[in-house]
């Protein structure tokens, strides 16, 4: 992830697991091969998108190439793209709300009738 680009392991290492439980989980479902892409928006990186493949079940593929990259590297740009908007679209209301609360009078106004 430091290179910022989408990467794709065919010879799945458990060795390069992130952590203990990680490395367990990958063993036991036996992960052949992974795609890691990271979710970046505005020059900010806010995630990382990952798939793998496993032997769980029966199928003619047992690893990612090329076209699976630029899939889901294309796949994660617009996930980020719609999660920032997200972030933007929840800053812009909370600022509304904020300022429509201070329009409202702190008190009710005194009933003289």
């Amino acid at each position: 992830m430091r290179r910022l680009e989408t990467v794709v392991t065919s010879d799945y290492l458990f060795e390069n697991s992130p952590n203990d439980r990680s490395d367990r989980v990958s063993r036991q479902v036996g992960v052949t091969s992974a795609i890691a892409a990271p979710l970046r928006a505005r020059g900010e990186v806010l995630g990382v998108l990952t798939l793998a493949l496993s032997g769980l079940s029966p199928r003619q593929k047992s690893s990612y190439g090329g076209f699976d990259r630029d899939l889901v590297g294309a796949i994660a740009s617009r996930v980020a793209l719609a999660i920032d908007n997200a972030r933007l679209f929840e800053e812009q209301r909370s600022t509304a709300v904020a300022f429509q609360r201070s329009l409202l009078p702190s008190d009710f106004p005194l009933w003289t009738g």
